[in-house]
């Protein structure tokens, strides 16, 4: 049966079929960047970090595999279960929690925080942004770096997004998935509708609609926003070229905070 929930996102058999669709993305490469950065700008040893979105648990794992003490949270429980199960496999023994990361109340600090693969872009309404941020600035100690990626206006607007459609082979079945993108540029918005469909001998197994509401950013408001939260925002990169400033060409750009 197809389903349409726009609200409880990251489920079923997209979640299922979540580590394969991004198979391809640079885990390792995106922790090694972080490490640089935490190198660069934090004014003592990191050791404790928290994974603000952490889905999977890919970017948890490589992290812990290089000595941070990590903890990931996530809102969806199947992706909290994906990573626990990923974790167990490798003996890894990491905290994911599940919650929402608007109310986030872990009742410790860290000093680091990392929010990947445009976890910022979910928030979609300024209370939202606000409150997120806010949940983070409670959850770090003075001096801390905050790391994340987002949708950046003006490459989201010059480049606009389109249809996608891809195929992946898991377990003996083929899953479909395509994406259709509509853009709002009155409110900085875009909604992906995602269906995902599983195909085995030519039959269909299973399908499911999720409908993922993102916001991109632009640098101004991106410092008015945290600003208010306790944070100076230190820098913005081109996403994975972290060498050059993000431009009209650049999709993802990556954002370096330190917690004031």
């Amino acid at each position: 049966m197809m389903t349409n929930n726009t609200d409880n996102i990251f489920n079923g058999l997209y979640a299922q079929s979540y580590n394969a669709f991004y198979d391809k993305k640079d885990y390792s490469g995106e922790c090694g960047i972080i490490e640089n950065f935490l190198n660069k700008y934090a004014t003592s040893k990191t050791h404790d970090i928290l994974d603000a979105g952490c889905g999977t648990g890919n970017h948890s794992i490589i992290l812990t595999k290089r000595g941070y003490n990590m903890v990931g949270v996530d809102k969806s429980q199947t992706m909290i279960n994906n990573a626990k199960n990923f974790a167990s496999e490798l003996n890894f023994d990491i905290d994911f929690v599940q919650s929402d990361l608007r109310n986030l109340q872990l009742g410790k600090k860290f000093n680091a925080c990392i929010s990947m693969f445009a976890v910022l872009s979910y928030m979609i309404s300024d209370t939202d942004v606000n409150n997120y941020l806010k949940s983070i600035r409670q959850h770090l100690l003075p001096g801390s770096l905050f790391i994340f990626d987002f949708w950046y206006g003006p490459g989201v607007i010059n480049i606009s997004p389109s249809m996608r459609v891809k195929l992946i082979e898991q377990n003996g079945s083929e899953i479909y998935r395509l994406a259709n993108p509509i853009i709002n540029q009155n409110d900085h918005t875009c909604k992906i509708k995602f269906v995902v469909i599983q195909v085995k001998n030519t039959q269909v197994q299973d399908s499911q609609i999720e409908v993922h509401n993102c916001r991109y950013f632009f640098e101004d408001e991106l410092k008015s926003f945290f600003h208010k939260n306790k944070f100076e925002l230190k820098s913005l990169h081109g996403f994975p070229n972290v060498s050059t400033e993000p431009t009209k060409n650049t999709w993802n750009a990556l954002g370096i905070a330190i917690a004031i």
